[in-house]
């Protein structure tokens, strides 16, 4: 009786070891997935020179499985293709120390929903322009979000990243 009881033991403690390996592995897949991300929105910054809505040239991008061409901006671009990636994860902007933060309320790349950055309010992606001599840069904060089937969502992280210096930046902000 004694062996039998240790053998559970054992086994409970095997199945508590692959269930935290397991919750390990989907945080650290969904963290790389946000990381990828992050590193595509910054590309579109500096392939755009920015974020504005407009461009002189013609650009595609996927979104939702399907080629789009036409003058799409920073912004346009960027929104585009986080609804190809179906990305849908919302968290606060950083809005301290004075800082010009501003947050995306809505992935349309049709129209802009972007407005200054609120701590009560919840946003798909944020971003900073700085300026420094001769050109300016720019901060991006993503989320991503771990939930888990029956409970739902658990927590939000942030990730954040900057561009490259942009000489001249062709945005509104």
């Amino acid at each position: 009786m004694r062996e039998t009881i240790a053998g559970v033991w054992l086994y409970g403690i095997i199945f508590a070891f692959i269930l935290m390996f397991a919750g390990y592995l989907a945080v650290s897949i969904k963290y790389s997935e946000a990381f990828k991300i992050k590193n595509d929105v910054l590309w579109i910054i500096e392939t755009h020179n920015g974020l504005g809505w407009n461009s002189d040239k013609i650009e595609s991008t996927f979104h939702k499985g399907k080629m789009l061409v036409g003058h799409f901006g920073g912004m346009n671009g960027i929104n585009a293709y986080l609804q190809g990636a179906q990305y849908n994860a919302k968290g606060k902007c950083p809005n301290d120390k004075g800082e010009d933060w501003y947050g995306v309320k809505s992935l349309s790349y049709e129209k802009q929903e972007v407005e200054r950055a609120n701590k009560s309010k919840t946003y798909f992606w944020c971003f900073k322009k700085n300026k420094v001599n001769g050109g300016s840069y720019y901060s991006v904060r993503v989320f991503y979000k771990f939930n888990l089937p029956v409970i739902g969502d658990i927590i939000t992280f942030s990730i954040d990243g900057t561009s490259v210096p942009i000489t001249v930046a062709k945005d509104e902000y």
